[in-house]
C-alpha cells in the first residue's frame, strides 16, 4: 500500500482580522489566568502562615526557634 500523492504546502497568509482576534483571545486568556491566580495566592499566604502558626508554637521551643530564625531569613 503506496501512500497518496505528495503535495507541495504553500504558505498560508493570515489576515488582520485573525490577527486581531488571536490577540483579541490572548487578552482574555491573560485576565482569565490573574482571576484564578488571586485565590490561589490568597489560600498560599492562609497556608503558609498555618504551618508557620504550627511549627512556633511546637512543644519542642528547638522547634520554635528554628522556624522563627528561617522566617527572618526568609
Amino acid at each position: 500500500m503506496s501512500e497518496t500523492a505528495i503535495t507541495k504546502d504553500r504558505p498560508k497568509v493570515v489576515t488582520g482580522n485573525q490577527t486581531r482576534r488571536a490577540a483579541k483571545w490572548c487578552n482574555y486568556g491573560t485576565l482569565i489566568s490573574l482571576i484564578l491566580l488571586l485565590p490561589l495566592m490568597i489560600f498560599w499566604t492562609g497556608m503558609s502562615m498555618l504551618i508557620y502558626a504550627l511549627n512556633r508554637h511546637h512543644p519542642s521551643s528547638k522547634v520554635g526557634d528554628k522556624t522563627c530564625t528561617m522566617a527572618y531569613r526568609l
